[in-house]
């Protein structure tokens, strides 16, 4: 039939796909419209998703060339309330029932950095801008006297990032307890590929209310794909290696996200956990020099708080650790190579 109302993709603020039923979507405009559909199956829902992200993707190569966009809209023929179904979809640009749905295979790029209090600089050491698709960032140690072109000191941090990205990305989502920050910046065409963006935080400091120590946990699903990220920074020195434990259990235990009755780390199908855990080594001073000058980071690896712990199924079981292929960088002393 003839469609009603015209929306500009540019209006499109997120797109939530349920996670209980599939078939069941929601667009929400930037306007504080919101359209609720439930399509007759979840590959209908799919093939209508698929649609939107190539209007997506032609408004934003549209925007690089510098033309103009107008052509790129969503036409709605109305406005259709849980239960209603929404019919015709499946001869859309090009896509016919019994279609199977394709995988889209992104690459994500996770960096986490103790800041020492400091401002950051030129990040282009650690971070490679464009190369990745979405980029997720966890600071610890973040609070100094921002610069003068910023009104604090999380916006300086973000714009910084966010600039270290590449002028393509925009961001998905950012949060602050005191100086733990995490921030999520993807490319401008996968932004309406992404929606169910939470984000909760746990303090596990002084009381366990301070936020000097604690955790943010950000997740969303990428498509029908749903991904948590926590960054976290947890207690200090070397002897409190069960109040680290303790730390992690609390974070756990209080971000809940989707299904509030099962953990974060139990119903995404993709979980990262980053930040400065402050698990030690247990080797010697000496010993640990030594290998770190003749470049064996995996002995290092080994032997350590956080491995043993792992091994023994007292914190983050199930989570594989990444390669270390680089020096340890603990109490690096500024200006000194």
């Amino acid at each position: 039939g003839q469609a009603k109302f015209s929306h500009p993709v540019d209006n499109l603020f997120q797109v939530e796909k349920a996670l209980g039923d599939l078939r069941l979507l929601k667009l929400h405009f930037k306007q504080g419209r919101t359209y609720t559909y439930i399509f007759p199956s979840a590959a209908e829902r799919y093939r209508f998703c698929e649609c939107l992200y190539s209007l997506s993707s032609f408004q934003e190569n549209m925007k690089d060339l510098g033309r103009s966009t107008t052509l790129a809209s969503i036409k709605m023929d109305r406005t259709t309330s849980v239960g209603e179904s929404l019919t015709g979809i499946g001869g859309i640009g090009g896509f016919k029932p019994g279609d199977t749905e394709d995988t889209e295979r992104i690459a994500v790029y996770v960096g986490t950095w103790n800041m020492g209090e400091t401002p950051p600089e030129i990040l282009s050491q650690w971070v490679l801008p464009s190369r990745y698709d979405v980029y997720v960032f966890g600071t610890q140690e973040s609070t100094y006297e921002h610069r003068s072109a910023y009104s604090n000191c999380e916006e300086d941090i973000f714009a910084t990032l966010l600039e270290a990205c590449g002028k393509s990305f925009k961001k998905i989502a950012g949060s602050s307890l005191w100086g733990i920050r995490i921030a999520v910046f993807a490319k401008g065409k996968h932004v309406h590929k992404i929606g169910n963006v939470q984000i909760s935080q746990k303090p596990t400091g002084f009381a366990h209310i301070l936020g000097n120590k604690g955790g943010i946990c950000v997740s969303f699903t990428f498509n029908d794909t749903p991904l948590c990220f926590i960054n976290c920074h947890l207690a200090a020195r070397k002897s409190r290696v069960k109040v680290r434990n303790m730390n992690v259990s609390e974070i756990i235990g209080t971000c809940r996200h989707g299904r509030k009755h099962i953990d974060v780390v139990d119903q995404f199908h993709h979980v990262f956990w980053l930040g400065d855990l402050n698990y030690r080594t247990n080797m010697e001073w000496a010993d640990t020099l030594e290998r770190v000058k003749e470049k064996k980071y995996r002995e290092l690896q080994r032997d350590n708080q956080l491995a043993d712990e792992m091994l023994e199924g007292r914190v983050l079981c199930g989570f594989n650790e990444g390669a270390i292929d680089f020096a340890p960088t603990y109490r690096w002393q500024r200006g000194v190579e």
